[in-house]
């Protein structure tokens, strides 16, 4: 509309050639026209004040112009825009001023416009007068930005020259200064409602990531379990197989449990891992003690199984100078110091000659255990880098948790290559003992057993048998139920995972038929049971998996060979 009314005006004016006075009138209002669209094309005030001001300045000169607005402290008011050819040093916006001139409180309170003509520093020593008289300012009109509510901003233009302004210049603002009032508490709601929008949008996407987080844990979960019943029956053939060896030769037999011995240890790692899986939603996982001589020995051969091809031309020896009543025990996770001990086995071997013996010597002392990786035979070539190779950063990382130290220097000791260092436990607590069998016949114990999934049931229940026990297994659990109700059991295994009906409400309907029969449980590594709360429901044991035969045979034994069992768990 502007433009239309501008280029009419320029025509009309031409074809009438209005009095001087009317066509001044004509323009200011075709300017202020001009000036309104621009208010209202954007909500954005920053950028709309800045496109008014050089239209303004057309209608109403000035040598400086400042926006300020009132601050969250009632006596301060902080410059949003100014504008000025004459600044020395423009003014950074947020500059703050007191509100102790009575010339600006008079406008903020009475909701009017004031005209200076000539100022002679009525607020003397003001932060206003001290503004003025630092840009030389004698005439200025201060016009407050306010709808119905209070005075939120005011709009000052200033010059150098006195008389400057009249009444008619204030008539020329009050429009527009009207119109931006208004843009400006329009963009000030319009920056809270994006704002508000931005929070709800973070909101959603965080209770987002909330939900996949819930999905993910509940994939995780699923695939625990399934995994943990693969590794379990796995490792349960595994076991009975290692019981049935005795009819074969002695060769054949040693060959044999070497084999299964890899079996067991690459299971019981999947299933420390398996655990670190489930504990990904949880504060920090669990440690166990560890014999150190077991880890380096199993880690030799896991190693060998994974890389033959180098390893085919190696001897690798294990050497102790442990007393016999010295223990090699340290607190951390088996399956990554396997990792950690294959890697340094690996890089080892690189730097030994050909057809040569790798030592792995195990030490200690009262503070602490020190492995060392040495060669049988002279070394030429070992260099020992000057920072930890590519190879074994994630092997430093690993002993690093374990709170051990990887020393690469080659040391006085001739043929030593790599050493480790860990801090001996202030005292490591030992393993509990085997429980002994009942007395009597074990076959005169019957247990029942509720495993949904038939390997793992077949397994439990063949290792149950081969203890001597009886066992009826089901996997049915209203049929178990009704069995249950009508014989008599010694002992009942049920697995918690995900069966027809749920392994608690299965052990919920045992303990209503038979309070008093000892219950114990199958899960999962890494689920969190509270073990007196488990007690109080009458349950006496958990079985984790993979299956530990040895830790089995102890909780049923010791369960079954007590009249009050304590608390089992393996």
């Amino acid at each position: 509309m502007a433009k239309v009314l501008k280029s009419w005006l320029g025509k009309w004016s031409k074809e009438h050639q209005p009095h001087p006075e009317l066509q001044q009138k004509l323009k200011v209002l075709a300017v202020i026209d001009e000036i309104t669209q621009n208010i209202c094309q954007s909500l954005d005030f920053e950028f709309t004040f800045s496109q008014v001001v050089p239209k303004l300045k057309e209608l109403v000169p000035f040598d400086y112009l400042f926006l300020f607005s009132r601050s969250n402290k009632e006596d301060l008011l902080e410059l949003e825009s100014c504008f000025g050819e004459k600044f020395g040093s423009p003014l950074d916006k947020g500059y703050q001023i007191k509100l102790d001139s009575a010339v600006l409180a008079e406008v903020i309170r009475n909701k009017k416009p004031h005209l200076e003509l000539d100022y002679k520093s009525a607020d003397k020593g003001s932060s206003f007068d001290s503004l003025t008289t630092q840009l030389k300012i004698r005439s200025f009109l201060v016009v407050p930005l306010a709808d119905s509510g209070p005075v939120q901003a005011i709009l000052i233009l200033g010059s150098q020259k006195g008389h400057s302004y009249t009444e008619k210049e204030l008539e020329i603002l009050e429009p527009i200064v009207h119109h931006l009032a208004m843009a400006r508490k329009n963009a000030h709601l319009f920056a809270g409602l994006k704002l508000a929008y931005e929070n709800l949008k973070n909101t959603q996407e965080a209770t987002k990531q909330i939900d996949q987080l819930k999905v993910m844990k509940e994939v995780t979960s699923t695939v625990v379990h399934d995994f943990n019943n693969i590794l379990a029956t796995v490792l349960g053939r595994t076991q009975i197989l290692q019981m049935k060896v005795e009819q074969l030769t002695v060769a054949e037999k040693e060959k044999l449990q070497k084999s299964l011995k890899v079996i067991e240890k690459a299971v019981a790692d999947g299933g420390q891992l398996l655990s670190k899986l489930s504990q990904l939603y949880k504060s920090r996982p669990e440690l166990k003690e560890l014999d150190l001589q077991e880890v380096i020995l199993d880690a030799v051969q896991i190693t060998k199984s994974q890389w033959p091809d180098t390893l085919n031309s190696k001897q690798i020896e294990f050497e102790s100078d442990d007393e016999p009543d010295q223990t090699d025990k340290i607190l951390g996770d088996g399956a990554q110091l396997k990792v950690a001990f294959s890697d340094l086995i690996l890089f080892a071997v690189n730097y030994i000659p050909h057809r040569a013996k790798l030592i792995l010597h195990l030490g200690q002392d009262s503070k602490q255990i020190r492995v060392n990786f040495k060669s049988a035979d002279k070394i030429n070539k070992f260099t020992a880098p000057e920072k930890v190779p590519p190879e074994l950063r994630n092997c430093e990382a690993i002993l690093s948790k374990h709170k051990g130290i990887l020393n690469l220097q080659a040391g006085e000791e001739p043929g030593n290559l790599v050493s480790i260092l860990f801090p001996k436990p202030p005292s490591a607590p030992l393993l509990p003992k085997e429980t002994s069998a009942p007395a009597g016949s074990t076959a005169s114990f019957q247990i029942l057993l509720f495993e949904e999934q038939q390997s793992l049931g077949d397994i439990l229940q063949e290792y149950l048998h081969f203890l001597g026990f009886r066992v009826r297994k089901f996997q049915n659990s209203k049929l178990a139920l009704e069995i249950f109700n009508s014989d008599k059991f010694d002992l009942v295994f049920t697995d918690v995972g995900r069966a027809g009906m749920f392994g608690w409400n299965f052990i919920e309907q045992v303990k209503k038929i038979k309070p008093k029969v000892p219950v114990v449980i199958i899960a999962a590594k890494g689920i969190s049971l509270n073990n007196s709360e488990l007690e109080k429901q009458g349950i006496y044991g958990v079985v984790y998996k993979p299956l530990d035969f040895p830790s089995i045979k102890q909780t049923v034994n010791s369960i079954l060979g007590k009249t009050k069992a304590t608390f089992k768990t393996c």
